[in-house]
């Protein structure tokens, strides 16, 4: 059959491609010893459906496949080999996919007296039903019914306590039930059973129903254990020292015992290199030339050891696999404990860490031994929005996750776009999946912010009306199903996986280290917090201070979300008399109690108490103002004097305002249709990235902005009353123009002696967001409106880009000439663009107040190359999510001083500077 191709490992391809998918094949490229075996290449048949008798005469004919399934016929012994079954298939036209089924030991079929022994039989019966289950998929229910009646007519709970005849009927009836299951007899020869693997893999229906032929690519090798002839034990050869990362030949050795015991650490001898060196060696200089290949070669990246894992039969090291460690989490605690004995070697140790590995740390993470019903590839893929992972069950509205919580049940929230009804729940829910939207979007930058798992742009993601079920993958799963969210890889898996808790925590000698680093690095690391809780979590994880608390962040909580939503409708739909006041107000503060200032300033006042939608907003305010100086009340008391920054509301309205029809049922009684057209379409037809939002709104809205700096100083009075100091800064977001700042200074300078601030303990600061193109190139003119100034790097990114970040993720830098190019502006730091704006501004701002301070609140705050590069201009601080802190403290302090700029910015701590 021309379909079938058989190559050795090792072997280069006949089209002249090198298919080193399987790891033995790539070993075997590079020239190490391996285990024998072959790969099979099977394609799709012009011809039509391949049977299992043409797979496996072609087979018979193949030296190469006889020699590795049938070595010891001859001798009359029975031939072990593996087949390496999670194996890549592909429909025509589509890509290649991994299968989930993995089968055991290909054995041959030994009957009677030539299977002896209870744990020979116990296998046989085992690897029969195996076989039949996870090649051929027959339901397993009709093995497990037969075995209970087996189990129980025996009087036994398990199979293992079988006798041997009593196993041997039990397989015999096994194979009865497989021969009525598939219409034909149970494979005897490992040469038939891989005929029908493949048969069954190539052509097998896909999740949609399909017949189509597939593609497939196996891997098939020898088994080397225990029983076999001149078997001496077990070695694992690594590039470094997995401990310390330092370049020595490193190597264990484990006489007489499997790989398995070696690699689980059950092995009852293991011997390193210097003692295989004295015992074995011929050994030894083999284990050293492998040692030379892995050192020298680029099979791994930085913060990573290759470990090759081999047997040793009669003097000879055969390789069975690799395996690429991580060394991150093995060097952090011997960096750890160095630093706690006062050991200068913790900065060197830290040196071999890979940055971007140490952002892995904290977080939960998926054990790799799952349960075999878990053990599949994932349902669907979409983009990592969220680090960290999580299981819970499927809710697809506020009703579901409410019934969720109530059940003591983690809610996964699915849904095919974010909604603005969602907000509240994005805060309730343990993780979230997304049809649309990507990295940057405003859910994903508050799943961040509160460390929920999140998977955005999920394209497979189906959710019918009217059916608690939605699809993934093409596959159904039902409310109420358990869902696990991989936010680090950006996947979904059915089912509930088991969960490995961060490796690595904040105490003890950790905890000396991280206070090692604060102490070299030149950049603070400030926390992303909107809440109390988040802020004590921040502050536990060693945040100096509190970079960046939004609140639109803070309102989208159930108490305030709903009261939120209907003031921003208000302040839409009342907007002219807004105006209209804001203007007489201003005349009478101009012109004094002249008559016709008077007069104006009366007569605006009555038309405003005449409309029932203004009356209903000044309450709105009045009752927002009440809740929010609440709960910036305890987050301001949890700094205990350290630093908190409190962005201006920043809501892009099209993701906070309900849709028209939601908004009608709830305000219809309060505002008229056009009002509500209106209001709907101003808030959804708006270019929700540039448009009606930041220092736009405060000066279109000053009743609104107003109101939340009079909360905040309120809040600020009420926690100087328990503590001596408190340190707030006031951060105006969506900066443009030197005008914006000096408008809206003035009226927090109003609200400030309105509420004798200056009298207080509090001590505030004024500051300006720079994310706009032209806020960096006039930064030197917003300096001289404030205090300090913050970038923002995710819109600094998308103005800069000109590109709303959902749309550009979706559109044009998913095309291949953008991938082509790596252009990930809103997954990467965009030194080229919008660090050369950062650059600018920051010469422009320092020249005009040489002292002042920047910092930056970007959610791409904690990535190496934004922490180098913050520490090369000069940055002060930078303010990254609250679970990304401990990391960004190890980065910064790995980074160190630059240039022989030490850390005398800290001079005098952190308070008072934002």
């Amino acid at each position: 059959m021309s379909s079938l191709r058989i190559r050795a490992w090792g072997e280069p391809d006949p089209a002249g491609t090198a298919r080193t998918h399987w790891s033995l094949d790539a070993l075997a490229h590079r020239g190490l010893p391996t285990v024998p075996g072959f790969g099979i290449e099977l394609s799709p048949d012009p011809n039509g459906a391949r049977t299992v008798g043409d797979l496996s005469e072609a087979l018979r004919r193949i030296p190469e496949v006889m020699h590795v399934l049938a070595p010891g016929m001859a001798e009359g012994q029975p031939p072990t080999v593996r087949a390496t079954v999670s194996c890549l298939t592909s429909l025509p036209g589509a890509g290649p996919m991994h299968d989930t089924r993995l089968l055991g030991p290909i054995h041959v079929l030994l009957t009677g007296g030539e299977q002896r022994g209870t744990d020979g039989a116990l296998y046989l019966k085992r690897f029969v039903e195996q076989f039949a289950v996870q090649v051929c998929e027959v339901p397993q229910q009709i093995f497990v019914k037969t075995e209970l009646k087996a189990l129980s007519d025996a009087g036994v709970t398990r199979d293992r306590y079988l006798s041997a005849t009593a196993l041997g009927r039990l397989t015999y009836r096994f194979l009865d039930l497989y021969e009525k299951s598939t219409g034909t007899r149970f494979p005897g020869l490992p040469v038939d059973q891989l005929a029908v693997t493949l048969e069954r893999l190539s052509g097998a229906p896909t999740r949609t129903g399909a017949e189509e032929q597939r593609a497939v690519s196996l891997a098939v090798r020898h088994v080397v254990d225990l029983n076999t002839p001149g078997f001496w034990g077990s070695i694992a050869v690594h590039s470094c020292d997995p401990r310390t990362g330092t370049p020595t030949f490193h190597c264990a050795y484990a006489p007489g015992s499997s790989l398995d015991d070696l690699l689980g650490g059950g092995a009852e001898e293991v011997l390193d290199a210097r003692e295989l060196e004295r015992s074995h060696p011929d050994l030894a200089v083999q284990a050293r030339d492998l040692w030379s290949r892995a050192s020298t070669g680029d099979s791994c990246g930085p913060g990573q050891a290759e470990q090759l894992e081999g047997v040793v039969v009669s003097g000879a090291v055969l390789l069975c696999g690799r395996t690429v460690l991580d060394l991150t989490t093995d060097a952090l605690v011997t960096a750890a404990n160095a630093a706690t004995v006062g050991s200068a070697d913790w900065l060197a140790l830290l040196d071999r860490m890979e940055p971007a590995r140490m952002r892995r740390l904290f977080h939960p993470y998926f054990a790799n031994s799952q349960p075999d019903a878990l053990s599949g590839q994932p349902l669907a893929a979409g983009t990592a929005g969220a680090a960290g992972v999580c299981t819970g069950v499927v809710c697809l509205d506020s009703a579901h996750v409410a019934q969720a919580l109530r059940q003591n049940l983690p809610a996964i929230l699915v849904a095919e776009s974010p909604l603005p009804e969602h907000m509240p729940n994005v805060l309730q829910a343990t993780g979230l999946v997304y049809g649309t939207g990507g990295l940057t979007s405003h859910v994903a930058v508050i799943a961040r912010g509160a460390g929920k798992p999140c998977v955005m742009g999920v394209s497979s993601l189906r959710v019918p009306q009217e059916r608690d079920v939605c699809f993934l993958g093409g596959e159904e799963v039902a409310v109420g199903g358990w869902l696990s969210v991989d936010g680090d890889k950006g996947v979904l898996y059915k089912g509930r996986r088991v969960t490995v808790s961060p490796t690595v925590e904040t105490h003890g000698p950790v905890a000396t280290l991280l206070q090692h680093c604060d102490d070299r690095a030149q950049v603070r690391i400030y926390a992303n917090a909107d809440t109390a809780d988040e802020a004590a979590t921040a502050f536990g994880h060693g945040a100096r201070g509190i970079g960046l608390c939004r609140l639109e962040h803070l309102m989208v909580r159930p108490s305030l979300h709903a009261l939120l939503q209907e003031t921003l409708v208000l302040t839409l739909a009342t907007s002219e008399l807004s105006r209209e006041e804001a203007v007489a107000r201003a005349q009478l503060n101009r012109w004094g109690r002249s008559t016709g200032a008077v007069a104006s300033y009366e007569e605006t006042i009555r038309n405003s108490v005449r409309s029932p939608s203004y009356v209903r907003y000044k309450e709105c305010l009045d009752a927002l103002r009440q809740l929010l100086a609440d709960e910036l009340t305890a987050l301001l008391r949890s700094a205990d004097g350290r630093t908190v920054v409190v962005r201006l509301l920043d809501a892009p309205l099209s993701e906070f305002l309900p849709q028209e029809e939601v908004l009608r049922e709830r305000m219809g009684s309060l505002l008229t249709e056009t009002q509500i057209r209106a209001a709907s379409r101003r808030a959804h037809l708006a270019d929700s990235s540039l448009g009606l939002r930041g220092a736009r709104l405060c000066l279109t809205a000053p009743e609104l902005a107003a109101m939340q700096v009079k909360a905040l100083f309120i809040a600020a009075l009420r926690a100087s009353e328990a503590s001596n100091e408190v340190n707030l800064g006031v951060l105006v977001p969506m900066v443009s123009a030197p005008e914006e700042l000096r408008v809206i200074r003035t009226m927090v300078n109003e609200v400030a002696t309105e509420l004798s601030v200056a009298q207080s303990g509090v001590r505030h600061r004024f500051g300006s967001m720079v994310e706009t193109p032209r806020a960096a190139l006039v930064a030197g003119e917003l300096a001289r409106e404030c205090d300090f100034l913050s970038f923002g790097t995710n819109d600094l990114a998308q103005a800069t880009w000109a590109s709303s970040r959902e749309l550009a993720e979706s559109t044009f830098l998913a095309h291949p000439a953008y991938r082509q190019m790596s252009a990930t502006p809103f997954q990467e730091f965009d030194a080229q663009g919008v660090g050369r704006l950062m650059s600018v501004a920051l010469a422009e701002a320092r020249a005009v107040k040489p002292g002042m301070t920047v910092g930056i609140c970007g959610e791409q705050g904690s990535r190496p190359d934004i922490l180098e590069f913050s520490a090369r201009l000069r940055i002060d601080y930078v303010s990254c999510p609250s679970p990304a802190v401990p990391s960004a403290r190890l980065i910064a302090g790995r980074l160190g001083p630059v240039h022989g700029r030490e850390a005398s910015l800290r001079t005098g701590g952190d308070s008072g500077r934002p």
